[in-house]
């Protein structure tokens, strides 16, 4: 099975969450303090195409839980 796994940028700490998209998948983390060594993955399966395109999103939230801004984004184009 195939498997997506985010880690935050080296340097990187945020309280937030992680958001995963892609073809049939819209994954999102549980809201945390993320720091070096934090991960956030989930499987998509089998058979996964060639060329296909996954995104991983950080956002930072307030104390209250309230998304404030993104904190960066990387995507992923599959090559088999």
């Amino acid at each position: 099975m195939a498997r997506l796994t985010v880690t935050p940028a080296p340097g990187s700490k945020f309280y937030g969450r992680f958001h995963l998209t892609g073809p049939g998948l819209k994954g999102e983390s549980a809201l945390m303090n993320w720091h070096k060594g934090s991960r956030y993955g989930v499987g998509v399966g089998h058979g996964v195409n060639n060329h296909t395109k996954f995104c991983a999103e950080g956002w930072e939230h307030d104390a209250s839980g309230a998304a404030k801004r993104p904190v960066g984004r990387a995507c992923v184009d599959v090559h088999m």
